[in-house]
Parts: structure tokens; C-alpha cells; sequence
């Protein structure tokens, strides 16, 4: 491994030293540079020959392809995945610009593959931007825009403002193509060019914001060429301009050809043919001694253009010839690189030919074989024919026995079912038959008892009134449990104190304690408040309740207590009875679970409060649940969310503000100031409507949060949210 990476090392510097004293002498690495590479460190060496490669794209594109080759095949022996992701980027860009589009598709689009596994989001980034410009490229100008806006979109989830110029920039640029793609008559055309320019102010934006230049020629280039199309001049020169002096004062000399060509045109439509003539002659002096014969082609045709203007013929004579011969020159390149494809072409065919020859000959060679095996086959596929009817036949016959098994299974099923019912029906028809004899009876002894005074038909009213509660309450726990399972209950919240919702319960399962002589120890104090459905809550207390009574022993004492836990309130009934066997636990809160759990020692019930319970709580946010041993009791418990007097006070308020709002005085009089200012410039003027909305200070948090939202709709260019936010 140290050989390898001593190899390595003296490869790297090597090639270093072939790039400084290359021919084209196109770059320069700096010193520190330089001792990477001459390092071990195999990582940022390979990083580096990345960017040889991505430097020499601008230049020579088969130097840098075979840099990046070699990078991916170091990248594959040390078994780094970002790090080779980052060669199938640096494959995929220099594929696009050498116009492969199947190859540039294949690398880009692996690469991000590698990078979303990876969860590398500045490089997802970076690689949503490079597939919009290869689908820019590739003129699927709809694709580009979907790949370039979720970069925007990931660059703002993640505040990596960074790549925000260069998507904005390459999305503008694409809405320029699609504003050509348009025909000026057409009611969307002029709709595009200001998307185009909304994108590129947005570059802007951002480039001050993250103090960077890069993108400030190509903004003012794109601008330049919106406005020139909406036939506005002067402020096209402007721009153009702009993009000139950027270029010259950053040495782009490359650029500055076609910048020249711009202007020119530009000044055509302005009329100022003398300075289009000098801006052409400019632009074709700096191609020619470039060797860009295409930016040379286009300044001669726009000197032809102006000769045309002026009616000099003798001008637009001489500079067609010109254009002509570059065009000519042009063609000839390209007539060489279709010379090129068709001779490949045609070894390609050559190759074809003598692979169908060779086919043929063995086809030839193999017919013989062939149909000596055909009499083998058919004899084996009588035999196959006769296997498989045999196995078809047991395989019918076993899914025979399978159904019969599996009718016999739902025949017993049914069965069960039918003696669930019978029990159910038995459990729900003994709980309201208890309350009902209880009301007879005591109604038949009111109405034959003749001296009975006052207090005792008072008492005895008050026992009729409790049986009729205990089943109208069986009754609302059926009903109520079908509406919790529905949502069709709307839970009505409101301030309460546990301790007294603790004593409703208590009164009205009074009768319970008097008939079984059992002590309530209430250990529940006043300071506990919560919020929540008084009714619904009152009447899990009586459930849990009505069960410690059932299955406590007579003259025994029922314990409820509460406490705080992680800012939840847990309430516990807690009883010495019976107890409740582990195994039978987990379904004591199902639908029914009475019937479902048998031979426990519990009295007949239909389980329906448990329920109820268990659906009540989980709408409350809280839990319920119980701790049991058997013949050590049960401690059935829930939990509700715990309030402070000060938090419910700040509900109370803001549940008043969402019923009337009323903006403060304040707030109103920055919303006028603020729509006067905004007044004055168009939706697409993205940069100063970001600067205004930052620069106009205001202590109101309302206000902060409006302008918030105007931004927002800025930023992600929503036409509609923002009308909707200024004329609040």
C-alpha cells in the first residue's frame, strides 16, 4: 500500500509538471496546490486532478477527459464513494459540453444517485444545477426548470445560499429560451421575459448578498437580451454595457466577442450605426485573434446588417464575403466531423457484416444439430405432458383438502362468533337489568308504602335516580363508543380542576359506596388544573369508578390519588380486590373485552366502559392503563396534560384573538407606508423589493411576520401570494 501510494505520488507530480510547460499554458496552480499533490494524501490529490479537469473543460476537452479518467480509476481502487461521484460529475460536464448527450446523461445522473445516498446535500445541489444546464442543453427546457427550482428550493431548506446565483442565473437564462420559443404575438411571451428577468435580479441579489462576482457578466448579458426583445432599448445598452466593462476589468477575453455583437445590435436598433459599426469591428477583431470562428461569423453579419441599414453596398458587399468564407470555413469543420462520424459509421457496418456472416455460417453449421434434436424434443415433451397432467391432478386434489379445511375452520369460526353473541348479549342485558330491577322495585314499594314520610321517599328517589343513571350511562357508553371510533364527537375544552371533577363522579357512584359500605380516601388535591372535556372526563372517573366498587370486598377502602410526571397529570384509582391476571391485561381495554376474556372472576359485564375510557383519553393527547396483581388489587390510571393558571389565561387569549382579530395602530400604519414604497416597482423586481422590505425597521412582531411572508412569496417568485399580502 505505501508503494502505491509513493506511485501515486510521483504520477501526480509528473503530470503536474507535463501541465505547467503544456502547449496551450492555460493554467496555473498555486504553491500550495503543488504540495498536495506531491503528498501521500491520496484523497486531495484526487480532488485536485478533478479540478485539472474541470479547468482544462474550458479549454481542451479531451485533456480534460483524460484527466478524469484517470481520477475514476484511483477513485475505484481506494473504494471512496464521494470521491468518485465527484469524477462521474466532472465525466458528465465535460460529456455535455462535448455534446455526448447519452454519456453526460449517464455520469450526471449517477453521480447525484451516489450523492443522495451519501444524504451530501451541497453536492445534490451542485448536481441538480449541472442536469438543468445539460437539459437546457439538450433544449428540455421544462426539465431544466424542474431540476434548476429544486435546487433553489434544497439551497433555502438548507440556508446554503452559495448556489443560490448560479441556479437563479441558469433558471433565468432558461426562461430566455423559452421566451424565444414563443412568438412575440403570443399572450405569454412577454409574461416569460419577465420571469426571465425576475430569476436574474434574483442572481443578483444573492451574488451581493454572498459578495460574489462570478455571475454578474452572464446576469448583465441576459438582461441585456430581455430587454432588447421587449424592445426597450436603452436600458438593453445599459446592461450590455455593464456586462463589457465586467468582462474587460476580469479579463474574460472569451467573452468578449459576442458581448461586442450584443451591443452592437443593439445600437443598430438604437439607430447609432456608427457606434454599432465600431462595436462589430471590435467584436470581429477580438474573435479573429481568438480563432472563435463562430463569434467571428456572427460580428461580420452584423456589420452586414448595418450596411444593409445604411444602403452602403459596397460595406454589406465586403463583410458578406467575409461572413460567407468564415461560414464556409465553418462548414468545412463541419463536413470533417461528419466525414469522422460516417467513417465510423461505415467500420461499424463493416464489422456488422462480418459478424452476420459469421452468424450465418453458424447457422449452417448448426442446422444438423438442430434437427437431431427436434425428434429428442418432441418424444421429451410427450413425457413432460404426461408428468405435468399427473401433478396437476395431485396438486387439484391437495387444494381440495386445503378448502375443506379451510370451510371446516370457518364453520368454527361462525360458531364462535354466534357464542360470542350469546354472551354479549347476556352481559349488556344483565347490566341493565340490575338498574332496571332496582327502579321497579323501588318504585313499587314508594307507591304501596302508606306512611312512608317524606325522607324516605326522598332516599328512595335518589336510589331510583342513581340505578337510572348507571344504565343510562351503559347505554351512552355504547353510543359514545361508536361516535369516539368515528370522530363524530366534537370534545368541548375547557379550564378544569381535577379534584372537583373527581368529586362529581363520586356523588354519582354515592349509591355504589352505601350498598357496599366502601371508603373513598380522596388524596387528590386543588392545585391540579388541566384542560380538557368535563363531561367526557367525569364520566371515565365513574367507569373506573363503578369497576374498583364491583370488585372490592365489602367495608374496604378505594384510594384515588394524583401527581405530576413530565408535565402530565396522572390520576390513579386504586382498589385491594381480586386482581387482574397479567395474561389478561393487554385486552382489557379492547371492544367488548368482557366477553372476550372469560374465567377471570370478574362479574358479568360487557367491558363497554374500559372502552370508552381508552378512547376518551387518547383524544385528550394523554394515556390510560393499569398495574395488577392477582389478590393484590388493581391500579387503574390515566394521564391528562398539566396547565399552569398562567398558560390557560395565554389560551383564553388567544382563542379570543382567532374568534375577532383587530390589527394594532401600528401595525396598519407600516402596511401603508410600506405599499407606497412597493408601489413603485414591478413584481419581477426582485432585488429591490428584497432591499426595501430589509431596510424598513419596525418593532412590531405582527408586521415582522407579514413582511416575512412577502419575501417568502418574492423569493419563490408567487405572483398571486404576493397581490394577496400587499392588499391586506
Amino acid at each position: 500500500m505505501v508503494a502505491f501510494f509513493r506511485i501515486f505520488s510521483i504520477t501526480i507530480f509528473f503530470l503536474l509538471s507535463n501541465l505547467s510547460y503544456s502547449q496551450t499554458n492555460r493554467f496555473s496552480f498555486d504553491s500550495a496546490k503543488i504540495e498536495l499533490l506531491k503528498s501521500k494524501n491520496v484523497e486531495n490529490s484526487l480532488q485536485i486532478l478533478n479540478e485539472i479537469a474541470l479547468q482544462y473543460n474550458e479549454s481542451n476537452l479531451d485533456s480534460a477527459l483524460h484527466y478524469s479518467y484517470l481520477a475514476q480509476s484511483i477513485a475505484k481502487r481506494i473504494s471512496n464513494r464521494s470521491l468518485f461521484a465527484d469524477t462521474y460529475y466532472s465525466l458528465g460536464v465535460i460529456f455535455k459540453n462535448k455534446g455526448v448527450v447519452d454519456s453526460a446523461n449517464y455520469y450526471l445522473f449517477n453521480s447525484l444517485k451516489i450523492y443522495e445516498n451519501l444524504k451530501d446535500i451541497d453536492n445534490v445541489i451542485k448536481l441538480n444545477i449541472s442536469i438543468g444546464e445539460y437539459y437546457r442543453s439538450t433544449y428540455n427546457l421544462n426539465k431544466a426548470v424542474q431540476y434548476l427550482k429544486k435546487s433553489i428550493t434544497l439551497s433555502q431548506n438548507y440556508n446554503l445560499y452559495g448556489f443560490l446565483p448560479s441556479a437563479y442565473n441558469r433558471l433565468g437564462a432558461v426562461y430566455f429560451e423559452l421566451s424565444i420559443n414563443n412568438s412575440a404575438l403570443d399572450a405569454i411571451y412577454e409574461d416569460t421575459i419577465y420571469k426571465s428577468i425576475s430569476y436574474i435580479d434574483s442572481s443578483n441579489y444573492w451574488s451581493s448578498r454572498i459578495n460574489t462576482k462570478s455571475y454578474n457578466i452572464s446576469n448583465n448579458n441576459i438582461l441585456g437580451a430581455c430587454y432588447q426583445n421587449l424592445k426597450n432599448y436603452d436600458k438593453a445598452n445599459l446592461f450590455l454595457l455593464k456586462a463589457l466593462n465586467e468582462a474587460e476589468n476580469e479579463k474574460k477575453i472569451i467573452e468578449l466577442p459576442m458581448i461586442y455583437r450584443n451591443i452592437s445590435l443593439n445600437y443598430m436598433k438604437l439607430k447609432n450605426y456608427k457606434k454599432a459599426e465600431a462595436m462589430a469591428l471590435e467584436g470581429a477583431k477580438i474573435a479573429d485573434s481568438l480563432g472563435i470562428n463562430t463569434s467571428l461569423m456572427f460580428n461580420y453579419y452584423a456589420l452586414v446588417l448595418i450596411g444593409e441599414n445604411l444602403n452602403d453596398d459596397k460595406m454589406t458587399l465586403n463583410f458578406l464575403r467575409k461572413k460567407d468564407s468564415v461560414e464556409d470555413i465553418l462548414n468545412n469543420e463541419k463536413a470533417i466531423i461528419k466525414t469522422k462520424e460516417f467513417e465510423a459509421k461505415f467500420k461499424t457496418k463493416e464489422k456488422e457484416l462480418l459478424i452476420e456472416r459469421q452468424n450465418s455460417e453458424l447457422e449452417k453449421n448448426h442446422q444438423q444439430f438442430i434437427l437431431s434434436l427436434i425428434g429428442f424434443l418432441v418424444s421429451f415433451l410427450v413425457v413432460i405432458a404426461i408428468l405435468f397432467f399427473t401433478l396437476r391432478i395431485r396438486r387439484i386434489n391437495k387444494l381440495l383438502k386445503i378448502k375443506n379445511k379451510e370451510v371446516e375452520f370457518a364453520s368454527n369460526e361462525v360458531s364462535k362468533l354466534s357464542r360470542f353473541k350469546d354472551d354479549l348479549t347476556g352481559m349488556i342485558v344483565h347490566d341493565l337489568k340490575n338498574p332496571l330491577n332496582i327502579i321497579i322495585n323501588f318504585s313499587k314499594n314508594v307507591i304501596q308504602s302508606e306512611n312512608t314520610n317524606l325522607l324516605v321517599i326522598k332516599e328512595k328517589n335518589k336510589n331510583i335516580e342513581n340505578a337510572a343513571f348507571n344504565m343510562l350511562n351503559i347505554v351512552n357508553n355504547i353510543i359514545d363508543l361508536q361516535k369516539l371510533e368515528e370522530s363524530k364527537i366534537d370534545l368541548v375544552f375547557s379550564e378544569n380542576r381535577i379534584l372537583k371533577t373527581i368529586n362529581r363522579a363520586l356523588q354519582n357512584v354515592n349509591l355504589l359506596l352505601t350498598q357496599k359500605n366502601i371508603t373513598v380516601n380522596n388524596k387528590v388535591n386543588s392545585g391540579f388544573i388541566s384542560v380538557y372535556d368535563n363531561n367526557l372526563i367525569e364520566r371515565v372517573l365513574i367507569n373506573l369508578l363503578t369497576n374498583a366498587i364491583k370488585f372490592s370486598p365489602n367495608n374496604d377502602t378505594i384510594t384515588i390519588d394524583a401527581e405530576i410526571i413530565n408535565n402530565f397529570i396522572k390520576v390513579r384509582v386504586s382498589d385491594s380486590g381480586q386482581g387482574i391476571p397479567s395474561d389478561k391485561i393487554p385486552h382489557l381495554f379492547n371492544k367488548f373485552a368482557r366477553a372476550e376474556i372469560k374465567n377471570i372472576g370478574f362479574s358479568t359485564s360487557s367491558g363497554l366502559g374500559l372502552a370508552f375510557s381508552k378512547l376518551v383519553i387518547k383524544e385528550h393527547g394523554g394515556e390510560i392503563g393499569v398495574d395488577s396483581e392477582c389478590k393484590k388489587g388493581s391500579c387503574f390510571w390515566f394521564t391528562l396534560k398539566s396547565f399552569s393558571v398562567n398558560l390557560i389565561e395565554e389560551i383564553k387569549e388567544k382563542s379570543n384573538e382567532n374568534i375577532s382579530h383587530e390589527y394594532s395602530k401600528e401595525f396598519s400604519q407600516n402596511i401603508i407606508a410600506l405599499k407606497k414604497i412597493l408601489a413603485e416597482y414591478k413584481f419581477y423586481e426582485t432585488s429591490e423589493i428584497l432591499n426595501t422590505l430589509q431596510n424598513f425597521k419596525c418593532t412590531d412582531n405582527e408586521f415582522f411576520d407579514w413582511k416575512n411572508k412577502i419575501e417568502n412569496a418574492v423569493m419563490n417568485s408567487n405572483n398571486e401570494k404576493y397581490l394577496e399580502l400587499i392588499s391586506l
